[in-house]
């Protein structure tokens, strides 16, 4: 599984939006700058990630936490 995959099965409204853009850093990026996005895997293996919304023209704060999105775009619309 791609990283994108890995992150985007972890977004319950995100991950399947065509407004959903990923931006994901190695673990050797600066922790102290990406302290407060989300992250996936563990040690040298971790991604820090952060989500774009094409819709909110913005970055999602907690993507992982957001239970309803009415801006949510299917790839077919």
């Amino acid at each position: 599984m791609s990283v994108g995959q890995e992150i985007r099965a972890q977004l319950p409204e995100c991950g399947d939006c065509a407004n959903c853009k990923l931006i994901v850093w190695s673990s050797k990026a600066d922790k102290k700058e990406l302290r407060g996005n989300d992250s996936v895997g563990s040690g040298e293996d971790r991604k820090y990630f952060t989500v774009r919304c094409n819709w909110l023209k913005s970055v999602i704060q907690q993507p992982t936490h957001i239970e309803k999105c009415e801006g949510k775009k299917s790839y077919n619309d």
